[in-house]
């Protein structure tokens, strides 16, 4: 093998040698980074069985955590997209309705009737398998019930 290749060969190893070392490096820092954030609150839903939801408040404004079937648990505001009410447990459990202009919103958040649009929004927090880790820059959180 003549030099020019060798030297060739030798510099493309490092160069996938530094793009891997960087790519772990990267990987590391976004695990260890991510835990490393202020959490002001923990809050412990191991018993929230699928279908079931948890309510919380985060400085007066009202947020549900839905464990849906399938997707994990999801965190949203209680408070309809278009009028901006403060959103009420349907008579039959098992929807969320404004009280302003009739909007219906499923228990994960999706639009079902009335003037909608979107679905509802998302509230910031980070979930560590069944733990709710709500971020110190949110505010005060507490749970309702």
């Amino acid at each position: 093998m003549s030099e020019t290749r060798r030297s060739a060969l030798t510099l493309l190893l490092g160069a996938a040698a530094a793009v891997g070392t960087g790519a772990i490096g990267y990987g590391v820092m976004r695990i260890f980074g991510e835990r490393g954030k202020s959490v002001q609150g923990a809050f412990d839903l191991s018993d929230l069985a699928p279908g079931e939801l948890q309510r919380f408040s985060v400085s007066d404004r009202p947020f549900a955590v839905f464990h849906a079937p399938g997707d994990g648990l999801l965190a949203y505001y209680l408070t309809c997209t278009r009028a901006g009410c403060a959103l009420q447990m349907s008579d039959d459990n098992t929807s969320w309705a404004c009280p302003c202009d009739e909007a219906r919103f499923a228990l994960d958040g999706e639009p079902i009737s009335g003037p909608v649009p979107r679905k509802l929004d998302r509230v910031p927090v980070r979930f560590d398998g069944m733990v709710l880790m709500a971020p110190s820059a949110l505010g005060p959180v507490e749970a309702v019930t």
